[in-house]
């Protein structure tokens, strides 16, 4: 693996090994520092804010309608829990 001293990509290394992303002590390190205002604006404005800080492009969906029906029922039925 290559290693980077990017401050998102380092912490998204952490959280896959399984270190607890969210803890009130790794929020307070400067990669989390960014604050994004979210009164005013749209759920695709925040979304590329966030993207932004982290040194990412959002790419439009190039899925037609069926096929993103199909994958948003497909992620519904494996969050069923059938008991047990």
């Amino acid at each position: 693996m290559t290693q980077t001293s990017e401050p998102y990509a380092t912490a998204r290394r952490e959280a896959i090994r399984g270190h607890q992303a969210a803890s009130p002590r790794r929020l307070r390190r400067p990669e989390f520092t960014r604050h994004v205002e979210t009164d005013s604006k749209t759920v695709a404005q925040v979304a590329d804010a966030i993207a932004g800080s982290a040194g990412l492009a959002i790419a439009p969906s190039t899925d037609g309608p069926v096929r993103s029906w199909l994958h948003r029922y497909a992620t519904t039925a494996r969050h069923i829990h059938w008991g047990g």
